[in-house]
């Protein structure tokens, strides 16, 4: 008895070796992988135990991906993965046509119209908005719908989108926000909307020494007729929409232009204190006053158009010669402390005051002889030092 279970203890024993052996041979054995309307990698073949990632083939227009069928080979496929058997595999990738779904839109319309198939992707189109709305966004009724742009793609399901509107806000245009603030005074009836209508009825804007950096929105303001901006820290100005302005302060900024050609209703512009290089008031035949001394950069100024202009300040500039032989309304000009060599007043016999002298050098100042008793005594002034009077 005992001789017995010894042979069976040594046969088990000599059985397990070659089990062994067949074990390691395996994994090194390669097998084959068939995969119809998809791919696989590695491709055709694989040692068992490795990894197998599937693909599957781009569907025909219309038809989806559904799912992966094993033919043969007994494996389990988790996230387009499987483990590599000690068997060929065969594995079939199954394909079903999509579905239609409706799409409904309120308030807009879409492309492809009413209706598209799942994956496809769909445009919307707002309605246009009634006087004094605008559209606002998207609202999906439906589920699993992300609007991008305007777009989105069509998911397995019908699908309802709603356009919203609402009031058009113009206080969204105005970007410094003191001014923004500034502006909140002009919501006559408090619902917190900026509307157009409450903007056009806007006649005067006073927003001096607030450490404005932008008028970004002044634009708005169409029946503006007085703008009082001065001391603020602005680089630009655009008023060319607000063609009703009447007065326009703007002094004490550092402005490096002003083009006011659309202004043709102003009678004051006051622009002294700022870095404007050119002034052009050709269209400005409506002005009567404008200081725009102190303007080291000025050096080109037009005022001829200008034949109602009764009083001019330009102090302290860089102007080479100053043509005011056409406004003879003039009753005050100032010019003093700048480069002029030559200045002709014979035509402004208005002239009630003149302080034209500190130039760069001694100024030539043509006068009329109707003039001549009237500069005598004018000529006094510690302002106009340096004026040599030439009788024309």
């Amino acid at each position: 008895m005992k001789q017995f279970l010894m042979f069976l203890i040594a046969a088990a024993f000599v059985a397990a070796i070659p089990a062994c052996d067949s074990k390691q041979e395996q994994e090194q054995i390669i097998f084959l992988i068939t995969v119809e309307g998809g791919t696989s990698d590695p491709a055709d073949e694989a040692r068992v135990g490795d990894n197998v990632t599937l693909t599957p083939d781009e569907p025909e227009e219309g038809y989806k991906f559904k799912e992966w069928v094993v033919v043969s080979g007994n494996v389990n496929i988790v996230d387009n993965m499987f483990t590599m058997p000690a068997r060929d595999v065969v594995i079939r990738a199954e394909f079903t046509p999509k579905s239609i779904y409706s799409i409904t839109v309120e308030g807009g319309t879409s492309d492809p119209a009413d209706e598209a198939t799942e994956g496809d992707e769909v445009t919307l189109t707002p309605n246009a908005p009634e006087e004094g709305d605008e559209f606002k966004d998207w609202e999906v009724i439906s589920e699993n719908v992300e609007i991008v742009d305007n777009k989105f793609i069509m998911p397995s399901e019908n699908v309802v989108i709603r356009a919203v509107f609402g009031k058009v806000n113009e206080a969204d245009k105005i970007t410094d926000p003191v001014f923004k603030i500034y502006c909140e005074q002009f919501d006559a009836n408090g619902d917190g909307i900026l509307s157009k209508a409450e903007c056009e009825a806007v006649t005067n804007i006073r927003v001096n020494s607030m450490n404005i950096e932008s008028l970004d929105g002044i634009e708005l303001f169409t029946g503006l007729t007085q703008l009082i901006c001065s001391g603020n820290i602005l680089t630009s100005l655009d008023v060319s929409k607000n063609t009703a302005l009447d007065k326009l302060y703007c002094f004490l900024n550092p402005i490096t232009e002003l083009d006011v050609s659309n202004n043709t209703a102003l009678t004051l512009l006051y622009c002294q204190n700022t870095a404007i290089s050119e002034l052009d008031l050709s269209n400005n035949t409506a002005l009567k006053s404008l200081s725009c001394g102190d303007t080291p950069n000025l050096n080109t100024l037009n005022v001829g158009s200008c034949i109602g202009l009764e009083s001019l300040h330009c102090t302290y500039s860089h102007l080479p010669a100053l043509d005011i032989s056409n406004n003879t309304a003039l009753r005050s000009l100032i010019c003093f402390g700048g480069n002029l060599s030559v200045l002709d007043i014979s035509n402004n016999t208005a002239l009630e005051e003149l302080l034209c002298g500190l130039q760069s050098a001694y100024l030539r100042l043509l006068i009329a002889p109707s003039q001549a008793e009237w500069w005598a005594a004018m000529g006094n002034r510690s302002e106009n030092v340096g004026v040599n009077a030439v009788i024309q």
